[in-house]
């Protein structure tokens, strides 16, 4: 085994690293939707 990383490897990185961006985007647009509706009912009522 060379030290340098395989590519394999920094593709296996480079996807976790998109895949848990991806999670974050999505938590953060729930919660977007989720505040724009509870706007949207408080002044609703």
């Amino acid at each position: 085994m060379t030290a340098t990383p395989s590519p394999a490897r920094q593709r296996a990185a480079l996807a976790d690293l998109l895949a848990h961006r991806t999670l974050a985007v999505a938590a953060v647009l729930v919660g977007a939707v989720g505040g724009v509706l509870t706007a949207l009912a408080a002044t609703a009522v």
